[in-house]
């Protein structure tokens, strides 16, 4: 659960700042594989934030769920 809404969380706040550069200039019909690279790093980074905000939470030792 935790997961999803950090990867979604993620997504939106890229898709916020750098996604509407990238969707202003692949708006072309052709560039599907654009879009497909797009979103494969929007998991990839959403994956990795949430990991590395995971780490940091052990670290202060104070698990919280």
């Amino acid at each position: 659960m935790w997961l999803v809404r950090m990867a979604a969380v993620g997504a939106a706040s890229w898709a916020g700042s750098f996604g509407f550069v990238m969707f202003t200039y692949y708006y072309v019909p052709l560039s599907w594989r654009g879009w497909i690279s797009a979103v494969l790093l929007t998991i990839f980074l959403s994956v990795a934030l949430y990991e590395w905000r995971q780490k940091i939470k052990k670290q202060k030792g104070r698990p919280k769920e």
